[in-house]
């Protein structure tokens, strides 16, 4: 159940991940302009990095030992809607929609997660 679970998530994460991307490489620079667009890029291509890399994670979970797994794979998974979402946000809208503290947040359950690998299946 976990590997099903887990490698679900991630195959959701990752196809949404490439889509985001195509959307920060085509259609965002018809909707940022202005003198902060270059910024407003670099924000969505950092949120994208960290979404990517971590749907990559994903892929790994099932391999740390239960409960463990579902422990890393919650913090990947709420890090990367925390921190992620939080940069594709304000990216797109150009201003902090949502709470600093939720990218914070969403940054250290993503550390967080990267800690249970210490807990492998045997």
């Amino acid at each position: 159940l976990a590997k099903r679970l887990w490698l679900g998530v991630a195959a959701i994460s990752g196809a949404s991940s490439v889509g985001l991307a195509a959307y920060g490489s085509h259609a965002l620079k018809e909707h940022v302009t202005g003198k902060d667009a270059a910024h407003r890029k670099e924000l969505w291509q950092i949120g994208n990095r960290f979404h990517m890399t971590h749907s990559l994670a994903l892929l790994a979970v099932p391999m740390i030992s239960n409960p463990f797994c579902h422990i890393a794979g919650s913090l990947f998974t709420l890090g990367m809607l925390g921190f992620s979402g939080s940069m594709y946000t304000k990216a797109y809208y150009g201003e902090a929609i949502i709470d600093p503290k939720i990218t914070q947040a969403g940054g250290v359950m993503m550390g967080a997660g990267w800690l249970f690998f210490m807990f492998p299946r045997v």
